[in-house]
């Protein structure tokens, strides 16, 4: 069960004609997209939303911000006209599945295979923008930005 703040209530009804959302919010929590599935312009306007234990979700053209643990909704946005529409901006699954992996290895040595057959061992640093288009890969005291789309596959190296 999901909660709705006076705010939040205000907001749905306002800039959705929503009266009650529990069915809505239970599709945005589920079938919501995370701030680190877009990039560029749009990926930076959610960041500059995103607030210390909050929890963001864009769902059809609305964004959402929840409490951390996603079961109380504060408020709602409509996505701004100039970020439409969002397909431009969403990260690829298969690629933003590779980098949250890779960047969860933090500190790692890897060695990273890229479609064209070129092989790179070293250690993974975290973009520090927070962007999951590319990863970070430190070989030979030199940073190589590596795309999502180049990788073909990973090992990490023990």
């Amino acid at each position: 069960m999901y909660t709705i703040t006076k705010h939040g209530k205000r907001r749905l009804r306002e800039r959705q004609n929503v009266i009650t959302g529990n069915a809505l919010l239970r599709s945005v929590v589920r079938k919501g997209k995370i701030v680190y599935e877009f990039k560029n312009s749009f990926f930076r306007y959610l960041m500059k939303k995103y607030r210390k234990n909050k929890n963001i979700r864009v769902y059809g053209n609305n964004i959402y911000i929840f409490t951390k643990n996603s079961k109380k909704l504060i408020t709602t946005y409509s996505v701004p006209a100039k970020y439409l529409p969002l397909e431009k901006y969403e990260i690829e699954k298969e690629v933003f599945m590779k980098i949250s992996t890779l960047i969860k290895l933090d500190g790692c040595l890897v060695q990273v295979k890229l479609n064209s057959g070129e092989m790179y061992e070293g250690i993974i640093r975290a973009n520090p923008k927070g962007e999951r288009t590319y990863v970070n890969l430190v070989v030979d005291d030199k940073i190589i930005n590596i795309k999502g789309k180049q990788i073909y596959s990973w090992t990490l190296v023990a």
